[in-house]
C-alpha cells in the first residue's frame, strides 16, 4: 500500500471542522503556546502519524492474510490428496453381529405373543 506523491503538485489545504471536548482544546492550546507551534501543525502531525501507522498495519495484515491463505490452500490440497480407505461393506449375515462378533439380541415383549 505504497502511495507516491507528485512533488510538483500544488498544496491545497482543506478546512476541516470538528468538535473537541473543552478540556482537550484547553490542553492543546497550552501545549501549542508553550512549544510555539500552531494547533494546525500539531493536528496535521498527529493525523499523518496515524495514517502512516494504520497503512503499515494494513499492509502487514495483508501480507499475513496472504501467507495464511497460501498455507490454508496448501493444507487443503494435501488433505484432498490423501485418500481414505473405503469402509468395508458387510454382508447381510455380518449385519446381525455387532463389533464383538456376537449376535445382536432381539427385543421381545412380554405381551404373550
Amino acid at each position: 500500500m505504497t502511495t507516491t506523491f507528485d512533488l510538483n503538485q500544488k498544496y491545497e489545504p482543506i478546512l476541516i471542522n470538528f468538535n473537541i471536548p473543552k478540556h482537550l482544546k484547553y490542553h492543546l492550546d497550552r501545549l501549542s503556546n508553550f512549544k510555539g507551534v500552531s494547533r494546525t501543525s500539531i493536528l496535521n502531525r498527529l493525523v499523518e502519524d496515524y495514517v502512516r501507522t494504520e497503512e503499515q498495519k494494513l499492509e502487514e495484515d495483508g501480507r499475513i492474510y496472504e501467507m495464511m491463505s497460501k498455507l490454508e490452500n496448501t493444507i487443503e490440497r494435501q488433505v484432498l490428496r490423501q485418500t481414505q480407505p473405503e469402509p468395508r461393506k458387510r454382508t447381510w449375515e455380518e449385519s446381525y453381529y455387532d463389533d464383538r462378533d456376537e449376535p445382536i439380541p432381539f427385543l421381545t415383549s412380554n405381551n404373550g405373543w
